[in-house]
Protein backbone atom coordinates (compact mmCIF):
# COMPACT_ATOMS: atom_id res chain seq x y z
CA UNK A 1 0.00 0.00 0.00
CA UNK A 2 1.80 3.23 -1.04
CA UNK A 3 0.35 7.42 0.11
CA UNK A 4 0.67 10.00 -2.26
CA UNK A 5 1.72 13.20 -0.08
CA UNK A 6 1.14 16.56 -1.80
CA UNK A 7 3.74 18.77 -0.93
CA UNK A 8 1.56 21.84 -1.36
CA UNK A 9 -0.26 20.70 2.12
CA UNK A 10 2.72 20.24 4.15
CA UNK A 11 5.07 23.25 2.34
CA UNK A 12 7.32 22.86 5.38
CA UNK A 13 8.56 19.38 4.05
CA UNK A 14 10.79 20.83 1.44
CA UNK A 15 13.19 22.10 3.97
CA UNK A 16 13.97 18.69 4.64
CA UNK A 17 16.46 16.42 2.83
CA UNK A 18 15.17 14.14 0.49
CA UNK A 19 17.35 11.17 2.34
CA UNK A 20 15.77 11.79 5.52
CA UNK A 21 12.21 12.78 4.59
CA UNK A 22 11.47 9.43 4.63
CA UNK A 23 12.23 8.95 7.92
CA UNK A 24 11.22 12.56 9.72
CA UNK A 25 7.48 11.54 8.07
CA UNK A 26 7.19 8.19 9.85
CA UNK A 27 8.51 10.15 13.41
CA UNK A 28 6.28 12.87 12.91
CA UNK A 29 3.01 10.15 12.28
CA UNK A 30 3.92 8.06 15.19
CA UNK A 31 3.82 11.15 17.50
CA UNK A 32 0.66 11.86 16.00
CA UNK A 33 -0.78 8.78 17.00
CA UNK A 34 0.85 8.67 20.34
CA UNK A 35 -1.10 12.27 20.94
CA UNK A 36 -4.27 11.25 19.74
CA UNK A 37 -4.37 8.12 22.16
CA UNK A 38 -3.44 10.31 25.33
CA UNK A 39 -6.20 12.63 24.08
CA UNK A 40 -8.72 9.86 24.18
CA UNK A 41 -7.26 8.51 27.42
CA UNK A 42 -6.89 12.76 28.69
CA UNK A 43 -9.91 14.33 28.03
CA UNK A 44 -12.53 12.06 26.66
CA UNK A 45 -15.74 12.10 29.30
CA UNK A 46 -16.83 8.53 27.41
CA UNK A 47 -13.15 7.16 28.88
CA UNK A 48 -13.55 4.91 32.22
CA UNK A 49 -10.44 4.31 33.50
CA UNK A 50 -10.56 7.18 35.92
CA UNK A 51 -13.80 6.32 37.13
CA UNK A 52 -12.70 3.73 40.21
CA UNK A 53 -10.65 6.21 40.91
CA UNK A 54 -12.82 9.09 41.32
CA UNK A 55 -15.75 6.67 43.16
CA UNK A 56 -12.54 6.05 46.10
CA UNK A 57 -12.51 9.47 46.81
CA UNK A 58 -15.91 10.04 46.25
CA UNK A 59 -16.45 7.74 48.54
CA UNK A 60 -13.46 8.40 51.07
CA UNK A 61 -15.10 12.17 51.24
CA UNK A 62 -18.71 10.92 52.32
CA UNK A 63 -17.39 8.61 55.26
CA UNK A 64 -15.31 11.76 56.35
CA UNK A 65 -18.25 13.67 56.06
CA UNK A 66 -20.41 11.32 58.10
CA UNK A 67 -17.60 10.85 60.73
CA UNK A 68 -16.94 14.27 61.34
CA UNK A 69 -21.05 14.79 61.27
CA UNK A 70 -21.47 11.88 64.03
CA UNK A 71 -18.28 13.82 66.07
CA UNK A 72 -20.05 16.59 66.03
CA UNK A 73 -23.68 15.56 67.30
CA UNK A 74 -21.45 13.80 70.15
CA UNK A 75 -19.60 16.84 71.00
CA UNK A 76 -23.31 18.44 71.26
CA UNK A 77 -24.68 16.64 73.26
CA UNK A 78 -21.47 16.07 75.50
CA UNK A 79 -21.52 20.00 75.88
CA UNK A 80 -25.64 20.15 76.30
CA UNK A 81 -25.21 18.03 79.38
CA UNK A 82 -21.86 19.44 80.75
CA UNK A 83 -24.79 22.69 80.59
CA UNK A 84 -27.22 21.09 82.52
CA UNK A 85 -25.17 20.11 84.72
CA UNK A 86 -23.25 23.23 85.04
CA UNK A 87 -26.75 24.47 85.85
CA UNK A 88 -27.65 22.58 88.40
CA UNK A 89 -24.48 22.79 90.40
CA UNK A 90 -24.25 26.59 89.86
CA UNK A 91 -27.88 26.58 91.67
CA UNK A 92 -27.02 23.94 94.33
CA UNK A 93 -24.21 26.56 95.00
CA UNK A 94 -26.44 29.87 94.87
CA UNK A 95 -28.48 28.35 97.78
CA UNK A 96 -26.09 27.37 100.12
CA UNK A 97 -24.56 30.69 99.56
CA UNK A 98 -28.16 31.92 100.59
CA UNK A 99 -28.43 30.05 103.49
CA UNK A 100 -24.62 30.97 104.47
CA UNK A 101 -25.45 34.84 103.73
CA UNK A 102 -28.68 34.64 105.41
CA UNK A 103 -26.81 32.87 108.49
CA UNK A 104 -24.30 35.50 109.06
CA UNK A 105 -26.89 38.38 109.32
CA UNK A 106 -28.38 36.06 112.06
CA UNK A 107 -24.92 36.07 113.83
CA UNK A 108 -23.86 40.01 113.24
CA UNK A 109 -27.39 40.22 114.84
CA UNK A 110 -27.06 37.97 117.65
CA UNK A 111 -23.57 39.81 118.17
CA UNK A 112 -24.88 43.49 118.35
CA UNK A 113 -27.04 42.39 120.82
CA UNK A 114 -23.95 40.92 122.66
CA UNK A 115 -22.31 43.90 122.19
CA UNK A 116 -24.75 45.86 123.73
CA UNK A 117 -25.62 44.01 126.57
CA UNK A 118 -22.07 43.81 127.44
CA UNK A 119 -21.67 47.93 126.93
CA UNK A 120 -24.67 47.86 129.78
CA UNK A 121 -22.93 46.07 131.65
CA UNK A 122 -19.47 47.72 131.35
CA UNK A 123 -20.31 51.26 130.72
CA UNK A 124 -23.70 52.18 132.27
CA UNK A 125 -24.01 49.72 135.43
CA UNK A 126 -21.41 51.30 137.56
CA UNK A 127 -24.97 52.66 139.67
CA UNK A 128 -26.39 49.82 141.94
CA UNK A 129 -29.54 50.59 140.50
CA UNK A 130 -29.18 50.21 137.25
CA UNK A 131 -27.37 46.87 137.63
CA UNK A 132 -30.93 46.01 139.62
CA UNK A 133 -32.58 47.15 137.36
CA UNK A 134 -30.72 44.78 134.54
CA UNK A 135 -30.94 41.96 136.57
CA UNK A 136 -35.13 42.57 137.26
CA UNK A 137 -35.81 42.59 133.61
CA UNK A 138 -33.57 39.16 133.45
CA UNK A 139 -35.88 37.66 136.48
CA UNK A 140 -39.32 38.84 134.56
CA UNK A 141 -38.43 37.16 131.34
CA UNK A 142 -37.31 33.92 133.64
CA UNK A 143 -40.38 33.58 135.55
CA UNK A 144 -42.82 34.61 132.74
CA UNK A 145 -41.06 31.66 130.58
CA UNK A 146 -41.06 29.14 133.29
CA UNK A 147 -44.86 30.52 134.98
CA UNK A 148 -46.84 30.81 131.82
CA UNK A 149 -50.07 30.71 133.66
CA UNK A 150 -49.12 33.30 136.08
CA UNK A 151 -49.33 37.19 135.47
CA UNK A 152 -46.39 39.02 137.07
CA UNK A 153 -46.58 42.62 136.97
CA UNK A 154 -43.81 45.36 136.89
CA UNK A 155 -44.47 47.38 140.38
CA UNK A 156 -40.71 48.60 140.62
CA UNK A 157 -42.27 52.36 139.88
CA UNK A 158 -44.63 52.23 142.30
CA UNK A 159 -44.40 52.89 145.97
CA UNK A 160 -44.24 49.97 148.67
CA UNK A 161 -44.91 47.46 146.08
CA UNK A 162 -41.53 45.64 145.65
CA UNK A 163 -40.21 44.99 142.50
CA UNK A 164 -42.88 42.57 141.26
CA UNK A 165 -46.42 40.96 142.42
CA UNK A 166 -46.96 37.40 141.18
CA UNK A 167 -50.69 36.41 140.64
CA UNK A 168 -50.99 32.43 140.43
CA UNK A 169 -53.72 30.70 138.93
CA UNK A 170 -54.91 30.43 142.11
CA UNK A 171 -55.21 33.98 142.51
CA UNK A 172 -52.56 34.16 145.19
CA UNK A 173 -49.69 36.97 145.18
CA UNK A 174 -46.76 36.84 145.51
CA UNK A 175 -44.34 39.95 146.25
CA UNK A 176 -40.42 39.70 144.41
CA UNK A 177 -37.55 42.41 145.41
CA UNK A 178 -34.52 42.07 143.72
CA UNK A 179 -31.40 43.02 144.54
CA UNK A 180 -27.95 43.71 142.56
CA UNK A 181 -24.92 44.75 144.83
CA UNK A 182 -21.38 44.22 144.98
CA UNK A 183 -21.51 44.20 148.59
CA UNK A 184 -23.67 42.41 151.37
CA UNK A 185 -27.14 43.56 150.98
CA UNK A 186 -27.43 45.43 154.12
CA UNK A 187 -30.10 45.16 157.19
CA UNK A 188 -31.98 48.76 156.13
CA UNK A 189 -32.77 47.01 152.96
CA UNK A 190 -34.66 43.59 154.62
CA UNK A 191 -36.41 45.82 156.51
CA UNK A 192 -37.94 47.81 154.07
CA UNK A 193 -38.83 44.37 152.24
CA UNK A 194 -40.58 43.12 155.53
CA UNK A 195 -42.61 46.51 155.71
CA UNK A 196 -43.67 46.16 151.97
CA UNK A 197 -44.67 42.94 152.28
CA UNK A 198 -46.92 43.60 155.10
CA UNK A 199 -48.26 46.61 153.48
CA UNK A 200 -49.61 44.87 150.81
CA UNK A 201 -50.68 41.57 153.01
CA UNK A 202 -49.01 39.07 150.77
CA UNK A 203 -45.92 36.57 150.94
CA UNK A 204 -42.85 37.86 149.37
CA UNK A 205 -39.05 36.77 147.83
CA UNK A 206 -36.31 38.71 148.31
CA UNK A 207 -33.76 37.44 145.69
CA UNK A 208 -30.02 38.82 145.43
CA UNK A 209 -28.41 38.12 142.49
CA UNK A 210 -24.65 38.69 143.38
CA UNK A 211 -24.49 38.68 147.02
CA UNK A 212 -24.99 37.55 150.50
CA UNK A 213 -28.21 39.30 152.57
CA UNK A 214 -27.16 40.41 156.14
CA UNK A 215 -28.02 37.82 158.74
CA UNK A 216 -29.43 35.45 155.91
CA UNK A 217 -27.99 32.15 154.67
CA UNK A 218 -28.20 30.93 151.41
CA UNK A 219 -32.19 30.25 151.64
CA UNK A 220 -33.80 31.04 154.54
CA UNK A 221 -37.87 30.93 155.12
CA UNK A 222 -39.06 33.02 157.59
CA UNK A 223 -43.08 33.35 158.45
CA UNK A 224 -43.80 36.54 160.19
CA UNK A 225 -45.88 37.48 163.02
CA UNK A 226 -49.22 38.66 160.87
CA UNK A 227 -48.95 35.59 159.00
CA UNK A 228 -47.01 36.35 155.71
CA UNK A 229 -44.27 34.60 154.45
CA UNK A 230 -40.53 35.43 153.55
CA UNK A 231 -37.81 33.62 151.25
CA UNK A 232 -34.81 35.00 151.10
CA UNK A 233 -32.22 33.63 148.40
CA UNK A 234 -28.50 34.84 148.25
CA UNK A 235 -26.20 35.07 145.59
CA UNK A 236 -28.34 32.90 143.57
CA UNK A 237 -26.60 34.38 139.73
CA UNK A 238 -29.18 34.96 137.28
CA UNK A 239 -29.23 31.20 135.31
CA UNK A 240 -32.53 31.13 136.74
CA UNK A 241 -32.97 27.40 138.73
CA UNK A 242 -32.63 29.50 142.31
CA UNK A 243 -34.93 31.83 141.26
CA UNK A 244 -37.55 28.96 139.95
CA UNK A 245 -37.36 26.95 142.75
CA UNK A 246 -38.25 29.94 145.07
CA UNK A 247 -41.14 30.45 143.49
CA UNK A 248 -42.39 27.09 143.33
CA UNK A 249 -41.80 26.52 147.07
CA UNK A 250 -43.70 29.98 148.29
CA UNK A 251 -46.68 28.03 145.92
CA UNK A 252 -46.24 25.21 147.46
CA UNK A 253 -45.93 27.30 151.09
CA UNK A 254 -49.13 28.99 150.45
CA UNK A 255 -51.06 26.07 149.25
CA UNK A 256 -49.64 23.57 152.54
CA UNK A 257 -50.80 26.99 154.77
CA UNK A 258 -54.10 27.37 153.39
CA UNK A 259 -55.05 23.68 153.51
CA UNK A 260 -53.38 22.21 156.77
CA UNK A 261 -51.81 25.63 158.43
CA UNK A 262 -48.62 24.44 158.20
CA UNK A 263 -45.60 26.37 159.03
CA UNK A 264 -42.16 27.78 157.97
CA UNK A 265 -40.45 25.61 161.53
CA UNK A 266 -41.60 22.35 159.39
CA UNK A 267 -39.78 22.98 156.66
CA UNK A 268 -36.33 21.65 155.98
CA UNK A 269 -34.15 24.11 154.29
CA UNK A 270 -31.04 21.82 153.23
CA UNK A 271 -33.36 19.40 151.87
CA UNK A 272 -34.19 22.09 149.47
CA UNK A 273 -31.02 23.28 149.16
CA UNK A 274 -29.63 19.90 148.06
CA UNK A 275 -32.48 19.42 145.80
CA UNK A 276 -31.53 23.29 144.25
CA UNK A 277 -27.95 22.04 143.93
CA UNK A 278 -29.47 19.19 141.60
CA UNK A 279 -31.80 20.90 139.55
CA UNK A 280 -28.75 23.89 138.95
CA UNK A 281 -26.68 20.49 137.80
CA UNK A 282 -29.80 19.80 135.84
CA UNK A 283 -29.47 23.42 134.49
CA UNK A 284 -25.53 23.33 133.82
CA UNK A 285 -25.95 19.87 132.07
CA UNK A 286 -28.71 22.08 129.94
CA UNK A 287 -26.03 25.01 129.47
CA UNK A 288 -23.28 22.29 128.36
CA UNK A 289 -25.57 20.79 125.79
CA UNK A 290 -26.22 24.42 124.46
CA UNK A 291 -22.30 25.52 124.39
CA UNK A 292 -21.86 21.94 122.32
CA UNK A 293 -24.62 22.46 119.89
CA UNK A 294 -23.14 26.00 119.20
CA UNK A 295 -19.38 24.71 118.74
CA UNK A 296 -21.30 22.10 116.16
CA UNK A 297 -23.16 24.74 114.38
CA UNK A 298 -20.10 26.62 114.44
CA UNK A 299 -18.03 24.07 112.65
CA UNK A 300 -20.87 23.15 110.41
CA UNK A 301 -20.86 27.24 109.50
CA UNK A 302 -17.16 26.74 108.82
CA UNK A 303 -17.66 23.67 106.61
CA UNK A 304 -20.43 24.91 104.83
CA UNK A 305 -17.50 27.99 103.84
CA UNK A 306 -14.94 25.83 103.02
CA UNK A 307 -17.84 23.86 100.80
CA UNK A 308 -18.66 27.61 99.19
CA UNK A 309 -15.45 28.08 98.46
CA UNK A 310 -14.97 24.46 96.76
CA UNK A 311 -17.68 24.98 95.16
CA UNK A 312 -15.85 28.33 93.76
CA UNK A 313 -13.02 26.16 92.46
CA UNK A 314 -15.27 23.75 90.71
CA UNK A 315 -16.70 26.41 88.82
CA UNK A 316 -13.27 27.72 87.83
CA UNK A 317 -12.14 24.48 87.14
CA UNK A 318 -15.57 23.67 84.52
CA UNK A 319 -15.25 26.81 83.45
CA UNK A 320 -11.51 26.22 82.25
CA UNK A 321 -12.60 22.74 81.33
CA UNK A 322 -15.16 24.45 78.98
CA UNK A 323 -12.79 26.47 77.51
CA UNK A 324 -10.44 23.70 76.60
CA UNK A 325 -13.39 21.69 75.30
CA UNK A 326 -14.12 24.95 73.32
CA UNK A 327 -10.53 25.39 71.80
CA UNK A 328 -10.68 21.49 71.01
CA UNK A 329 -13.42 21.33 69.13
CA UNK A 330 -12.03 24.80 67.33
CA UNK A 331 -9.27 22.97 66.05
CA UNK A 332 -10.93 20.24 65.47
CA UNK A 333 -13.07 22.07 63.32
CA UNK A 334 -10.53 24.33 61.68
CA UNK A 335 -8.02 21.25 60.36
CA UNK A 336 -7.94 21.63 56.89
CA UNK A 337 -7.65 19.21 54.20
CA UNK A 338 -3.51 18.55 53.00
CA UNK A 339 -4.66 18.72 49.61
CA UNK A 340 -5.84 22.77 49.62
CA UNK A 341 -4.43 25.15 47.07
CA UNK A 342 -1.27 27.36 48.38
CA UNK A 343 -0.39 30.72 46.94
CA UNK A 344 3.08 30.76 45.78
CA UNK A 345 5.25 33.43 45.59
CA UNK A 346 5.50 33.12 41.32
CA UNK A 347 1.52 33.27 41.66
CA UNK A 348 1.48 36.97 43.67
CA UNK A 349 1.93 38.86 40.63
CA UNK A 350 -0.53 36.86 38.41
CA UNK A 351 -3.31 38.16 41.49
CA UNK A 352 -1.65 41.98 41.90
CA UNK A 353 -2.71 42.10 37.97
CA UNK A 354 -6.15 40.44 38.54
CA UNK A 355 -7.07 43.00 41.34
CA UNK A 356 -5.39 46.27 39.50
CA UNK A 357 -8.15 45.15 36.59
CA UNK A 358 -11.40 44.36 38.97
CA UNK A 359 -10.78 46.11 42.27
CA UNK A 360 -7.73 48.76 42.37
CA UNK A 361 -8.36 50.07 45.75
CA UNK A 362 -7.26 46.66 47.21
CA UNK A 363 -3.68 46.19 45.45
CA UNK A 364 -1.64 48.06 48.57
CA UNK A 365 -3.51 45.70 51.56
CA UNK A 366 -2.79 42.50 49.28
CA UNK A 367 1.02 43.49 49.22
CA UNK A 368 0.87 44.54 52.58
CA UNK A 369 -0.76 40.90 52.70
CA UNK A 370 2.09 39.07 51.07
CA UNK A 371 4.65 41.12 53.48
CA UNK A 372 3.46 40.01 56.42
CA UNK A 373 3.26 36.51 55.01
CA UNK A 374 6.97 36.33 54.39
CA UNK A 375 7.61 37.79 57.97
CA UNK A 376 5.84 35.51 59.62
CA UNK A 377 6.26 32.40 57.33
CA UNK A 378 3.06 30.76 57.32
CA UNK A 379 0.85 29.78 54.33
CA UNK A 380 -1.61 31.66 52.44
CA UNK A 381 -4.31 29.35 50.47
CA UNK A 382 -7.58 29.46 49.15
CA UNK A 383 -10.81 27.58 49.44
CA UNK A 384 -13.45 28.19 47.41
CA UNK A 385 -12.09 31.63 46.51
CA UNK A 386 -11.55 32.34 50.25
CA UNK A 387 -8.31 33.28 51.71
CA UNK A 388 -7.06 31.97 54.73
CA UNK A 389 -3.63 31.94 56.39
CA UNK A 390 -3.03 28.49 57.88
CA UNK A 391 0.22 26.84 60.02
CA UNK A 392 2.18 24.17 59.62
CA UNK A 393 -0.06 21.24 60.37
CA UNK A 394 -2.32 22.88 58.09
CA UNK A 395 -5.32 24.38 61.14
CA UNK A 396 -6.81 27.60 59.90
CA UNK A 397 -5.10 31.01 61.80
CA UNK A 398 -7.26 33.48 60.59
CA UNK A 399 -10.13 33.61 57.72
CA UNK A 400 -9.43 36.56 55.06
CA UNK A 401 -12.50 38.14 54.52
CA UNK A 402 -11.83 40.95 51.40
CA UNK A 403 -14.49 43.69 50.69
CA UNK A 404 -14.26 46.69 48.17
CA UNK A 405 -11.69 49.03 50.25
CA UNK A 406 -10.57 46.84 53.11
CA UNK A 407 -9.53 43.56 54.26
CA UNK A 408 -10.18 42.16 57.88
CA UNK A 409 -8.57 38.94 59.31
CA UNK A 410 -10.42 36.86 61.50
CA UNK A 411 -8.77 34.63 63.37
CA UNK A 412 -10.31 31.49 64.95
CA UNK A 413 -6.98 29.64 65.74
CA UNK A 414 -7.58 28.63 69.96
CA UNK A 415 -4.02 29.48 70.51
CA UNK A 416 -4.83 33.38 69.15
CA UNK A 417 -7.52 36.21 71.06
CA UNK A 418 -9.98 35.04 68.38
CA UNK A 419 -10.50 38.83 67.28
CA UNK A 420 -10.94 40.68 63.94
CA UNK A 421 -8.32 43.33 62.98
CA UNK A 422 -8.85 45.40 59.72
CA UNK A 423 -5.47 45.06 57.49
CA UNK A 424 -3.50 48.36 57.53
CA UNK A 425 0.08 49.29 58.88
CA UNK A 426 -1.43 50.10 62.09
CA UNK A 427 -2.13 46.86 63.07
CA UNK A 428 0.78 45.28 61.51
CA UNK A 429 2.41 44.63 64.64
CA UNK A 430 -0.79 42.92 66.44
CA UNK A 431 -1.66 41.07 63.09
CA UNK A 432 1.90 39.52 62.78
CA UNK A 433 1.62 38.62 66.99
CA UNK A 434 -1.20 36.59 66.00
CA UNK A 435 0.01 34.94 63.56
CA UNK A 436 3.48 33.93 65.52
CA UNK A 437 1.14 33.08 68.39
CA UNK A 438 -0.35 29.99 65.80
CA UNK A 439 2.16 28.74 63.79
Amino acid sequence: MSITINYEDIPWIENISEESRYSELIKIISLGRNIIEFTQVSINPECSIFNPLCKKIEDIESDTRNVRLIEEQKMETTRLLMNKELSTVTSQINNIHDNIKADRCDHLSNLRKIQDSISVFTNASNKSSVKGSISEHIIEDIIKNFFKEDIIANTSKESKKGDYQLTTKGGQSILIEVKNYKTVVDQKEVDKFIRDVQYNKMSGIFISTTSRIVRKRLLEIEELPSGEFTIYISDTGIAGESIIMSVLLMKELLSKKSKLGAISNSIDTDLILNNIEKFSDVCKIICNMTTTINKIRTAINENLQELHNESYRCEYEIKNLFKKIKYEIVSELNKIDANIEIINKDERDLIIEDYNTKNKNLVPLIELLFIIQDKVDCRLSTINEKWIFINRENEKICDIKKYKTKIELKFVHKKSHCIQLELNNFNRELIESELFKSI
